[in-house]
């Protein structure tokens, strides 16, 4: 190799890997300081978390940006410019690029600039964070290279943060984060988290990741560890007794199904994280520490968490994993093929009975009253004009839309307790479709390109697990950012996906 071509392949490394650096800052902010950092104990959870993001935007976003620049700059100069081909966007690409533009017309067209810029007065997902994490998406999904080992200390933080959700719901206030706090929020608050809704978001995103890394891993102590990660995963998800989790969980266990049932490994495994899911339920249940945590527990999630139904899931679980060690290698690939369709075809009928059956008793006070602001929140986008329609009325300004039930609450509702509807307000028809199209072609994708029978299935799931919830919550600081670093990760190995 001539000096020349040394000295070009030098250059391109540096930009490249300073490029790299930055995707990778963003990720262990985001996935790591971000779920930890807190302010104040509880009062201003949000907002702390909120402030990372910001600062971030504020830091972050311009160093890379310049770096970014300066590496076209340099392979403009050598008249090869290849840094990052933007010719080479997908629908997912698009999809975000057109949402931030549709966010930003919209702050700009918004009668208070000042909130809606940040957002730090109402739930901290202000303009200037949305149109933030979309160019960081661009930056990270071009530069980020992952391995198994990437999540290796994603999974010691959320080792820590599960144990002390733990610990808080056996009522031992673990770092004296609950000093000052009201009695009645004691358990709607949990760890470093924050509110149930917020965590169960955070759950959607991060338990399908690690049961498919437990599922998937080749090497003993990685096993070992993603189990254990997975376990405490499992305890949290009967803690947290969101109706929204299970909604989230249970929506990706449909494209979950045909990965598991690929390999002898993957299902045995499978049966293991069932019997774990009993054994958390028998421990939340039957164990004393947990009584007072128990009785906050209702709707959806009291029938699933029933003590009922702990000791049938840890038979199922057992039973399974050696029914599958005697006889899963005489199964041929049409049996196991006809066995995929008929758990998804349960599934499906499952969800249509479901919900079926909340349409049919959907009225102002099913969902915690989001029956009431879901209506309140349609009725609201009747009233816009036309510019608002198109583009909303800019993020974190919903306030004014549900001042006409503000008297059926106790509390000032801000947000729509839906992330399509939050959008739809928000950043209008454009930014609300936008959104959804890039939901649509993850689904397309899914089936076009078999994703189940590859390694991106390990961040596919936690995007259909968030996408789930998200029809009932609406988007909060963490939640968001942990959403399109999962986006960015899942586009980065869109060329470099292995079968599996």
């Amino acid at each position: 190799m001539s000096n020349k071509n040394r000295k070009k392949m030098r250059t391109q490394s540096v930009s490249t890997s300073m490029n790299r650096i930055c995707g990778y800052l963003f990720f262990a902010a985001i996935t790591m300081i971000m779920p930890f950092y807190y302010e104040n104990k509880y009062f201003n959870m949000l907002q702390a978390k909120g402030h990372v993001i910001q600062f971030l935007v504020c830091t972050l976003l311009p160093i890379t940006a310049m770096i970014y620049l300066l590496g076209c700059a340099m392979d403009y100069k050598k008249k090869e410019l290849t840094a990052w081909n933007w010719k080479n966007c997908n629908y997912m690409d698009m999809a975000l690029t057109m949402f931030g533009i549709a966010t930003l017309v919209s702050w700009l067209g918004c009668k208070d600039r000042d909130t809606s810029l940040w957002g730090m007065k109402v739930w901290c997902v202000g303009a200037a964070i949305l149109v933030g994490l979309v160019l960081f998406y661009w930056f990270s999904s071009r530069s980020l290279y992952l391995t198994e080992y990437t999540w290796i200390p994603v999974g010691i933080v959320n080792g820590i943060i599960f144990t002390i959700s733990i610990y808080h719901s056996a009522g031992v206030d673990l770092l004296g984060m609950h000093e000052r706090i009201v009695e009645k929020q004691y358990y709607t608050y949990i760890s470093t988290i924050g509110n149930i809704n917020w965590f169960s978001g955070y759950l959607c995103l991060l338990v399908p990741l690690f049961i498919v890394l437990f599922l998937n891993s080749e090497k003993r102590m990685l096993t070992i560890f993603y189990f254990i990660i997975s376990s405490l995963a499992m305890v949290n998800i009967v803690l947290c007794a969101s109706d929204s989790v299970f909604v989230g969980i249970g929506s990706c266990l449909f494209f979950f199904v045909p990965y598991m049932l690929g390999k002898e490994q993957r299902i045995r495994r499978g049966f293991l994280v069932i019997a774990t899911y009993g054994i958390s339920l028998s421990i939340v249940n039957f164990a004393p520490c947990f009584a007072a945590k128990k009785e906050t527990m209702d709707g959806v999630a009291a029938s699933v968490l029933s003590p009922d139904i702990a000791f049938p899931f840890v038979g199922i679980g057992v039973l399974g994993y050696i029914a599958v060690r005697l006889w899963w290698k005489k199964l041929n690939e049409k049996t196991i093929q006809r066995i995929v369709y008929i758990i998804d075809g349960i599934l499906l009928i499952t969800i249509i009975g479901m919900l079926i059956y909340n349409i049919s008793i959907f009225d102002d006070k099913w969902g915690t009253k989001r029956g009431l602001i879901w209506k309140e929140s349609i009725r609201a986008f009747g009233t816009f004009d036309f510019r608002e329609k198109l583009f909303g009325i800019g993020p974190e300004m919903l306030g004014n839309c549900y001042r006409g039930i503000r008297d059926k609450f106790t509390y000032q509702v801000l947000c729509a307790h839906s992330e399509f509807l939050q959008f739809l307000l928000s950043v209008g028809l454009v930014g609300a479709g936008s959104w959804i199209a890039m939901w649509i072609g993850l689904l397309t994708e899914y089936f076009r390109r078999k994703i189940w029978k590859t390694d991106r299935i390990v961040l596919f799931l936690p995007l259909a697990a968030y996408m789930g919830q998200s029809f009932f919550n609406s988007p909060m600081a963490l939640t968001i950012s942990m959403l399109f670093v999962m986006l960015a990760c899942y586009r980065s190995t869109e060329d470099a996906c292995k079968p599996i």
